[in-house]
């Protein structure tokens, strides 16, 4: 039995298919771990798009706070009269859908208002949050009223729902 040698370097062909059986499964081990790697960038890239939207409300919310009493916003429109304010800063980069006009930036604003909120809240009350979606339900990037943005995990916000939501302990009488 022979052995057919390749045209072009002389090696036998079963030399070839040894080196394909071996460099595939190589290449595609590779290609998933630096694939992975970029998808966890670019979420991190999002997720910091996302972290600078809400700077920019809360900085947003405190000019309008100056004009207005301290008082927050109760809803985004109301933001409508800051100068530099922009549709774009309402939505998160991880969406995926564009932003609208001005006339429905309530119903489309990728980020949640607490309305009825003034200035003289604790530092650590939430100004504003994003849904939980818009992250692949892994966590939302925060506003607090001192104007700070933090990621909290999905499970600190379902623990700050929780105590928002349940009533205020029985405090003694006097």
């Amino acid at each position: 039995m022979q052995i057919e040698e390749h045209k072009s370097t002389g090696r036998p062909r079963r030399w070839l298919r040894a080196i394909l059986l071996l460099a595939l499964p190589v290449a595609a081990i590779l290609t998933i771990t630096v694939g992975s790697e970029l998808f966890r960038s670019y979420e991190e890239c999002r997720r910091m798009g996302c972290a600078v939207n809400l700077k920019q409300l809360g900085l947003l919310c405190y000019a309008y706070a100056e004009e207005n009493d301290g008082a927050f916003p109760s809803r985004w429109s109301d933001l409508k009269s800051i100068d530099h304010a922009t549709n774009a800063q309402f939505y998160c980069p991880a969406s995926g859908h564009a932003a609208g006009n001005w006339e429905g930036v309530d119903l489309w604003a990728d980020y949640r208002l607490t309305p009825n909120l003034t200035t003289n809240v604790p530092p650590d009350t939430v100004l504003a949050i994003e849904p939980l979606a818009n992250h692949d339900a892994a966590g939302a990037n925060v506003l607090f009223a001192d104007g700070h943005v933090a990621w909290w995990t999905a499970s600190q916000i379902t623990n700050w729902r929780l105590r928002a939501t349940s009533p205020a302990p029985n405090t003694p009488e006097q």
